[in-house]
C-alpha cells in the first residue's frame, strides 16, 4: 500500500522524494525489534494478549497514516504499524509451527499473500476515487480492528503456545547454516521490500508510465 500511496502522499505533506525509505526504515527497525521480543511477550501475557496487542498495534499504525496532517506523523505511523506487523507475524507463525501443520503453514502465507494483492488495488481505488489515499488506510485499519474482534471471540482460549515435545539436544551453537540463512534472508527482504516499495514510483516519474500501468 505504502508503495503505490507515496507520491500523493508525498505531495500532500510536503515530504522529500527520498522519505519513503525513511518510513520502510522506520517500519523495519520497529518490525524487528518487535520480533525479537515477542517470544518473551508471548511467555509473560499469553498467545491471545498478544495477537490481540499486534492488531491494535497495526490498527492503530494504519489510523495514524490516514490522519496524518504531517511528513514527521507518517514516520511514527510506520514504526507503530511496523510494531504491530512484527508482533503479529512472530505470534501466528509461532502458532502454525506449534499448533498446526506443514498445510496450516502454507494456507497462513497463502492468505498473506492475498491481503498483500489487495492492498495495490485498494490504494489505486481510493485515488481514483477521492483522489487521496486516506480511505484506503481507513479501510485497512478497520479491517484489522474487525480481525481483532473476531479472533478474540473465536479463540479467546488461546493460552500460551505449547513447546515442542522433542527433548532438547543440548547442541547451543550456533551453526554455520543458521548464520548463513539469517544473511540470505536479511539480503532477500531487503531487496523485495525496497524494490517493490519504490517499484510504482519508479515507473510513473522515471518511466512516465500512466498510474493506472503502473
Amino acid at each position: 500500500m505504502l508503495g503505490i500511496a507515496w507520491p500523493s502522499m508525498r505531495a500532500s505533506l510536503d515530504a522529500p522524494f527520498a522519505g519513503l525509505g525513511l518510513l520502510v526504515a522506520a517500519m523495519t527497525i520497529a518490525q524487528f525489534a518487535a520480533s525479537a521480543a515477542s517470544g518473551l511477550l508471548r511467555e509473560r501475557v499469553g498467545t491471545i494478549a498478544l495477537l490481540l496487542a499486534s492488531v491494535a498495534a497495526a490498527a492503530a499504525g494504519l489510523a495514524i497514516f490516514a490522519i496524518a496532517n504531517g511528513w514527521w506523523a507518517t514516520i511514527l505511523a510506520s514504526a507503530v504499524l511496523g510494531c504491530g506487523l512484527g508482533l503479529l507475524d512472530a505470534a501466528v507463525n509461532t502458532e502454525a509451527a506449534l499448533r498446526g501443520d506443514l498445510r496450516f503453514m502454507g494456507g497462513l502465507h497463502g492468505a498473506w499473500a492475498i491481503g498483500a494483492s489487495l492492498g495495490p488495488p485498494l490504494i489505486g481505488a481510493t485515488l481514483v476515487a477521492s483522489d487521496s489515499w486516506r480511505p484506503a488506510y481507513v479501510a485497512a485499519a478497520a479491517a484489522f480492528a474487525l480481525l481483532g474482534v473476531a479472533t478474540y471471540a473465536v479463540r479467546s482460549d488461546l493460552g500460551d503456545a505449547p513447546e515442542l515435545e522433542a527433548a532438547p539436544s543440548g547442541e547451543r551453537s550456533v551453526g554455520r547454516t543458521v548464520i548463513l540463512g539469517c544473511a540470505l534472508m536479511f539480503v532477500y527482504v531487503g531487496v523485495e521490500l525496497g524494490a517493490g516499495q519504490w517499484t510504482y514510483t519508479r515507473f510513473t516519474v522515471n518511466a512516465s508510465l500512466s498510474d493506472g500501468l503502473a
